[in-house]
């Protein structure tokens, strides 16, 4: 016996390799396949680097070398592998046993089958009636931007973007085909993952970057006065993946009443089937001011002074310094910014994770505004794949350090006295103290004295949040509910020093200025898609509720002891007389019915109807809703028999629309009677005197919106195979009854 058992031993290795074998015939386990071969751009057959080759069904994938190569490991021979590359189209290709493959992509005829987001759905390029600019990263502005409308400057005919300062994280003034309005919002419409942004909260002049601190507009009907920035501010650019501006009535009017100004969708990056992938990017920048004003030198002010006075200039007003106050003011800024990203996901659910962190220096010294935002977003498919969830979270800090600019009245703008001031005066004199001048002859101020002993600090925080889901009920009819909340809190504090001379002991020296901003939506929509013979049609209908809430204080006070502790730390610190408080609401509603028919026949004729009929709690009894319909026509004129085979014209389309929409970018409550108290007015209830009221404005119960109606004709074009394309319309539009508060 024991002779046998070291005989098994002796032979065991032999015994062994026989039972492996009988094992992987009978495919006892089960074996890896490695894979590798070549991608390939068809059409110039040099090898793609970067293309992505994913095992479909798992998140086992890989990239291309820089000559195109890979290899990867699938789970066995019967695994499928999906190629794809930015701008080209995607090939599953089954294994089938192979070990070696090499895949030809060819470029994807993708502009006119290019998806372009509209109104509550998406649509083809080349279905397009109205006037619509799609924009995607390959389009964006590549140069460094902190707000996410940076990416589009001079991208989009039509659409103009001024910075209103240069202040860091300030907000831009974006018009759509020029003004519509006198004294209404001019601001277009934002709507993010389908969330339509509150226009008014920050369309008010006070929030604006000036250090104004008086009880005028104490209510602050932006931000309190305390976010200079638009909606798109808190958003981070590297977050977005396409956006499309709505800029005709045709296009514009699913959104009604608010959208007289243009519309613009912002759609962010969601996560994609596939191995996880992580993203780092960051870059740093630098600024400067790119031109000085010319301005007198210390000497040339002197003889210019001489001259216009025809005497000696007094040495009060004269100290002899050659001070250039524009150096003084301005620095070369520098600016970071880190982009983090985590994203991938099954064939059932994907995800997207992103964090970023911005520190933007202003070119002013002192200015600078720090920014944390982070984003999470997943989507998953259920019920085998008729129910589509997705949801969306976008939360962000802000904070700024501002500075004295943009005040009323020059004389409390350090932009303008840096202009204007004496250059013969000192920064500092000599005991080492910030010059003031305190005559009454003059009103000039030392800017840099300003800037010094000015603290503005700014903090908002951000919470947008969206959960859809999409139900197919039966082929071709989607139902689909859409949840939204946006939060933003802003807290600005405002100190200037009683140093400066111009602070009497009277000013308001201090300001804290709060505000809240709720934002509620709850949209049902129901979509019918369907294709028959050479007929093409898609309906949608829908309903929208929005609530809008804004609170809002402010206080102000002054005639502070001591300099010691910050004046907003202990407001109540200061004179008791010259504390001023301010707080109030406001609550605004809106119902909106709407519908919207596209048909396309053949390819060649395309026909799109709007109307919606909004209802707002703005305005009077009598109007409290308003129609706005539009409709367009398009014609595919390449599409023609008579155009077949004329090779370099890629595709020629005539579009004409009309429509109406409207502005209800007012405050609320103005249709309502106001009263106001009234010193001369007042009775003695008892002993005591009552004051009474007076009517500071009658009730309006046929105030509405402003209707603005637009026409447009368009002509889209593309020769040399899409390599060269552009458009040209003609349009005109008329605004009526439009708002002014008087």
């Amino acid at each position: 016996m024991k002779k046998h058992f070291i005989n098994f031993f002796k032979n065991g290795e032999k015994y062994l390799i026989i039972f492996f074998l009988f094992l992987l015939s009978t495919n006892a386990f089960s074996q890896k396949l490695t894979v590798s071969g070549q991608v390939i751009d068809n059409s110039n057959q040099l090898p793609l680097p970067g293309a992505s080759i994913v095992e479909v069904g798992t998140t086992n994938g890989t990239i291309t070398d820089i000559n195109g190569n890979y290899s990867i490991n699938v789970s066995d021979e019967n695994a499928t592998l999906k190629f794809s590359f930015i701008g080209y189209e995607t090939i599953e290709m089954p294994v089938e046993g192979r070990t070696s493959i090499t895949i030809n992509l060819s470029i994807a005829a993708e502009e006119l089958d290019e998806v372009v987001v509209v109104g509550y759905g998406v649509t083809k390029k080349s279905d397009l009636t109205g006037s619509v600019a799609a924009l995607n990263e390959d389009d964006f502005n590549t140069s460094a931007g902190a707000t996410p409308e940076q990416l589009i400057q001079g991208r989009v005919a039509g659409v103009s973007i001024i910075s209103n300062s240069g202040e860091p994280g300030a907000g831009a003034q974006i018009r759509i085909r020029g003004t519509s309005t006198i004294r209404g919002g001019q601001q277009p419409l934002y709507v993010i993952d389908g969330v339509a942004m509150d226009i008014a909260t920050y369309n008010s002049s006070n929030a604006s970057a000036s250090t104004t601190l008086s009880p005028d507009n104490p209510s602050g009907t932006g931000l309190g006065g305390a976010q200079a920035t638009n909606p798109l501010s808190f958003l981070n650019p590297n977050d977005i993946e396409s956006i499309d501006i709505l800029k005709d009535a045709s296009a514009a009017a699913i959104y009604g009443s608010r959208g007289a100004n243009g519309v613009i969708l912002i759609t962010t990056k969601k996560g994609k089937e596939g191995a996880s992938d992580l993203e780092y990017s960051s870059y740093i920048s630098f600024s400067k001011l790119p031109k000085k004003l010319d301005v007198l030198t210390a000497d040339e002010w002197v003889q210019f002074r001489v001259d216009s006075l025809e005497k000696e200039i007094d040495d009060e007003y004269h100290l002899g310094a050659s001070t250039d106050w524009q150096d003084e003011l301005f620095r070369r800024a520098i600016s970071v910014n880190h982009n983090i990203a985590l994203s991938g996901g099954t064939e059932k659910t994907s995800y997207r994770a992103s964090f970023n962190y911005l520190d933007q220096e202003g070119i002013i010294k002192e200015s600078d505004l720090t920014r944390f935002s982070g984003r999470f977003n997943i989507t998953h498919k259920t019920l085998n794949d008729r129910l589509l969830i997705q949801s969306n979270l976008v939360t962000s800090q802000t904070n700024e350090n501002r500075v004295p600019v943009g005040a009323t009245g020059y004389e409390g703008d350090m932009l303008l006295n840096a202009l204007k001031t004496n250059p013969t005066w000192p920064v500092k004199d000599s005991a080492g103290e910030f010059y003031q001048f305190t005559s009454a002859a003059t009103d000039e101020r030392n800017p840099i004295a300003m800037l010094e002993y000015t603290d503005d600090k700014t903090k908002t925080s951000r919470m947008l949040a969206s959960l859809s889901g999409s139900l197919t009920i039966i082929d071709g009819l989607i139902f689909k509910v859409n949840l939204g909340a946006d939060y933003a809190n802003a807290n600005r504090r405002i100190n200037q020093s009683q140093k400066l001379v111009y602070i009497t002991p009277t000013s308001v020296s201090a300001q804290i200025n709060n505000k809240e901003a709720y934002n509620y939506l709850l949209e049902n929509t129901l979509n019918y898609s369907k294709t028959f013979n050479v007929h093409s049609i898609s309906l949608l209908a829908g309903h929208s509720y929005q609530y809008f809430k804004n609170t809002y204080y402010n206080l102000l006070a002054g005639g502070f002891p001591t300099d010691a502790v910050l004046y907003t730390n202990r407001i109540d610190a200061g004179d008791n007389t010259l504390l001023q408080a301010y707080s109030g609401a406001t609550v605004n509603e809106m119902q909106s019915f709407f519908g919207r028919i596209n048909y396309n026949l053949m390819e060649k004729y395309l026909l799109t109807a709007t109307i919606r009929r909004d209802g707002s709690s703005k305005f009077g009894e009598n109007k409290k809703y308003g129609d706005f319909p539009s409709f367009a026509l398009g014609w595919r004129i390449s599409e023609e028999e008579f155009m077949q085979g004329i090779d370099i014209i890629y595709n020629l389309k005539l579009r004409a629309g009309w429509g109406q929409t409207g502005n209800s970018e007012i405050d609320p409550k103005h249709s309502q009677i106001l009263y106001s108290p009234d010193d001369d007015s007042k009775a003695i209830v008892g002993t005591e005197p009552i004051v009474g009221f007076k009517v500071k404005r009658t009730a309006n119960p046929d105030l509405s919106w402003e209707t603005t109606t637009a026409s447009n004709i368009g002509l889209d074009f593309g020769i040399l195979d899409g390599r060269l394309s552009g458009t040209i319309d003609l349009y005109t539009k008329k605004t009526t009854d439009m708002l002014m508060e008087i």
